[in-house]
């Protein structure tokens, strides 16, 4: 009999995206937020302002490094979720449109 076909499957087309250790949407997100904040900082002479901003992406990239290596679609699962409603009807209501009505 012959043995069953085996086809390689390549690490890059099921590897997550993931920049600097966390997922790509939220690490740049963090990345402009404290960039618009630390030049917003640097023009005004406050210089505080720039070590929060930075403080705050590198916080911020650790928090998703974190969540990445537990889940690296955690926030997309998370945007998700909060689109369901707590309580899904067992019918349809009476004045829903005739297709969808039980």
């Amino acid at each position: 009999m012959d043995e069953p076909r085996s086809i390689p499957i390549r690490q890059s087309l099921h590897r997550p995206e993931l920049v600097m250790g966390g997922e790509r949407e939220p690490v740049m997100c963090a990345a402009l937020m404290a960039i618009i904040t630390g030049i917003v900082g640097a023009v005004q002479a406050a210089f505080v302002t720039v070590f929060i901003a930075l403080a705050f992406y590198f916080g911020v990239v650790f928090v998703f490094r974190r969540m990445a290596k537990a889940d690296p679609d955690m926030t997309r699962v998370w945007r998700r979720h909060m689109g369901y409603k707590n309580f899904y009807r067992a019918r349809s209501p009476f004045w829903a449109r005739e297709g969808y009505r039980k």
